[in-house]
């Protein structure tokens, strides 16, 4: 997919609500049954990925500038870069956990990384 279409379908994903992003991972992943059911799997799916590749991403240059002055970037281009540093799950739409993670925000992803170490 090239970068404009990336950022094209980041921008349609950050226009949704939070809880559209968590039940459209969870059906991206085939998980949950209704509508609650799958908000929820979506967030503990998007949890154990991010917690699998947080390092990879609060490690990152940019995402540490923007983490420090968030005025550096919009919620569209930082999504993108986070998106470029994901490593890909099988089967799985990464622009939604990029989006995700600007969403719930990078600050407190990272930080919390952080404190854990």
């Amino acid at each position: 997919m090239s970068q404009n279409n990336e950022r094209t379908e980041i921008d349609t994903l950050l226009q949704k609500p939070t809880e559209d992003l968590f039940v459209l991972l969870a059906d991206n992943a085939g998980l949950g049954a209704d509508e609650m059911d799958k908000e929820s799997s979506g967030r503990t799916f998007f949890s154990r990925v991010w917690r699998n590749q947080k390092e990879a991403i609060c490690g990152n240059n940019i995402v540490k500038l923007y983490i420090g002055d968030p005025s550096t970037s919009d919620a569209t281009t930082i999504a993108t870069q986070v998106l470029g540093l994901l490593i890909a799950v099988p089967g799985i739409n990464m622009a939604l956990i990029a989006c995700l993670a600007v969403r719930i925000g990078l600050r407190k992803l990272c930080g919390a990384a952080e404190k854990n170490e």
